[in-house]
């Protein structure tokens, strides 16, 4: 929990999935944010923070992990987190907390200064400016807050596509820019051969002979 005097206390200690969700289903003991490590013993952190988000809108969520971020990056936001920092990035820890304990979502400046140290190449962050504010320039996709998330896996629309994994979506989406395979397979930080494997499986699921079918079919879903 994350007090007005900008204090954090730990309210619980969990090493189960389970007992996660069980938790975030009593409103009486929630926190404001929780903090999911990506390698759990007995469930991934990144479906772990998919169900968690299924049932709450209110908690925040941060995943943490050892390895590169660009790994995590993606799936962290479309899996309904708040933020995304490496375990080596202990410095930044308390200010991302602050940042997402009102359930909004981690700053783009905190990322960008924290992927200096960590290394979060093959993330593309957008070079244009954002206008005459101050604000930093937004990165491609960008992380949501705890009631846009809860909001975007409850619609209709969602629901419609739902029976593509993020990756496959993924996919879809860096082709419906213009990337290439191997484009795409250097922006999220996996082989070639995955991203065929994933673009078959979406082709596939929606029943299109060509990718290009398939990215028209998905974009025709979300818009």
């Amino acid at each position: 929990m994350v007090s007005k005097d900008h204090e954090c206390h730990i309210l619980w200690l969990l090493d189960s999935g389970e007992a996660l969700i069980g938790k975030c289903l009593d409103e009486h003991v929630w926190p404001d944010v929780i903090l999911i490590d990506a390698e759990l013993g007995d469930s991934s952190g990144i479906s772990l923070c998919r169900r968690l988000r299924e049932v709450n809108s209110s908690v925040s969520v941060v995943i943490i992990t050892s390895y590169p971020l660009r790994r995590y990056y993606y799936r962290a936001i479309m899996a309904g987190a708040q933020g995304l920092i490496h375990k080596s990035d202990y410095r930044y820890l308390i200010p991302v907390l602050h940042e997402v304990h009102d359930g909004s979502a981690m700053s783009v400046s905190t990322f960008r200064d924290m992927s200096e140290v960590t290394g979060a190449d093959g993330i593309t962050i957008s070079s244009q400016e954002s206008g005459d504010d101050d604000r930093p320039p937004a990165p491609q996709e960008w992380f949501k807050s705890a009631s846009d998330s809860y909001d975007m896996r409850h619609s209709r629309k969602y629901k419609d596509k739902s029976c593509l994994n993020y990756m496959e979506e993924m996919v879809l989406r860096l082709s419906a820019e213009g990337m290439t395979q191997n484009d795409i397979a250097r922006e999220i930080g996996i082989s070639s051969t995955s991203v065929r494997t994933y673009s078959l499986r979406a082709r596939r699921k929606l029943k299109s002979k060509t990718l290009i079918q398939a990215v028209v079919t998905w974009l025709s879903i979300n818009s």
